[in-house]
């Protein structure tokens, strides 16, 4: 198969391997594919792709939502160079913008469409708006473009259970598959506390207990309920920290860690390998996701948890306790939280059920197995719709 992936973000650059690098640069070893490229000032951490890279010209600009409207022409221009010159057999997309233009251009040319639906693409591109007006006219907008997107799609590969809900019964999808996030079972496994603290020279958290939440830090996570249960507990004489892992640092300017400022570790950017040994280091992780629609998936870093061995920690969520319910602590509060921490510290071998249960989630959902999902799904929407090449 000959594949244009028009990603959500940076394929070089983007600070967190996404789920469709994760995916397509395995396909690269058995298909040609070719992926739009679009440079950010905002990032710098790049990585090496198997795939063919295209990158798109035009301005660079911090603001991603005026970057993809002022570089439109400059994108629809590649978009439509790369379906004629390499005889481009299917279009992947994941970007609600350039995602348009690929699919416009698909269909004048005949190239059937898949959407991998990784997010919740209304929400998510209204949450970057505090004005309660202009959020309302974004969410509007992207719903009226991403409806518009997906009826127009010859198929759609979603993330979780409750987006295929929604895609299904309010976005009128028929032809759908449900292919979860997944974990680099060769990066994330299990491995001694105390040597990893070592590795990453954490070794003066040894007689600390160590909370971990991995990725950026974004609106739609309760960070501060962590900060607050974490200062409780050193408050209490137990010795802890909440360390972010990734990300750039904002404790010092976030209005969820004030006066908790001492309480938290920040590491900022660390790569792949690091993100395991900083978990492995760590006695439990957190997954502070707010009741939005948008958070109803299952992230990336709940598997890499689970791989790791860790106990896991999270707000209530109806997609993520139905999946990995016997995998998950659920806590409601601060005060709860704390509670839990201290049981788990008193008494961690009550966990330990917990703990097997997810690493046995993780070891199903590897990114090799839902690589060749993904790709009998492509094979499946190409034979449908008139296979040009095998």
């Amino acid at each position: 198969m000959r594949i244009l992936l028009v990603p959500a973000n940076d394929w070089l650059n983007f600070p967190v391997s996404s789920r469709l690098h994760s995916i397509f640069e395995r396909l690269a070893d058995r298909h040609e594919i070719h992926v739009i490229r679009y440079p950010s000032p905002l990032w710098n951490n790049p990585r090496k792709s198997k795939a063919i890279v295209h990158e798109a010209n035009g301005l660079a600009i911090r603001d991603l939502s005026l970057y993809y409207v002022l570089n439109a022409q400059s994108h629809l221009s590649l978009i439509e160079h790369v379906l004629k010159s390499y005889k481009i057999d299917l279009i992947v997309f994941a970007n609600i913008l350039t995602g348009t233009e690929a699919v416009l251009l698909g269909k004048i040319h005949g190239v059937p469409i898949v959407c991998d639906y990784l997010d919740h693409f209304p929400e998510s591109a209204s949450s970057y708006y505090a004005n309660q007006f202009l959020k309302s006219i974004v969410y509007s907008v992207v719903l009226g473009i991403t409806r518009w997107n997906l009826n127009r799609a010859q198929g759609v590969v979603t993330v979780s259970k409750s987006f295929e809900n929604w895609l299904t019964v309010n976005a009128g999808v028929r032809n759908l598959s449900l292919i979860p996030n997944g974990v680099d079972l060769e990066v994330f496994k299990p491995m001694d506390r105390d040597i990893a603290q070592a590795q990453v020279g954490l070794g003066r958290l040894r007689q600390k207990f160590v909370i971990t939440y991995t990725g950026t830090v974004e609106g739609w996570y309760d960070f501060g309920v962590v900060a607050k249960a974490t200062h409780t507990l050193n408050q209490r004489g137990v010795p802890s920290v909440f360390q972010i892992v990734g990300g750039s640092l904002v404790t010092k300017n976030s209005t969820c860690f004030a006066g908790f400022e001492e309480d938290i570790l920040q590491t900022g950017f660390v790569n792949q390998k690091q993100v395991s040994l900083y978990l492995n280091a760590s006695d439990v992780c957190v997954l502070p996701l707010r009741k939005l629609a948008k958070n109803l998936t299952r992230p990336l870093k709940l598997l890499e948890y689970f791989a790791c061995g860790k106990i896991v920690l999270s707000l209530p969520n109806s997609e993520l306790e139905h999946e990995y319910g016997d995998a998950l602590t659920i806590f409601h509060s601060a005060d709860e939280l704390v509670e839990i921490f201290l049981k788990i510290i008193a008494e961690p071998s009550k966990f330990s059920a917990k703990i097997a249960n997810g690493y046995r989630h993780a070891q199903k959902n590897s990114w090799e197995s839902h690589a060749k999902r993904y790709e009998t799904f492509l094979e499946t929407i190409l034979k449908t719709n008139g296979d040009k090449s095998v």
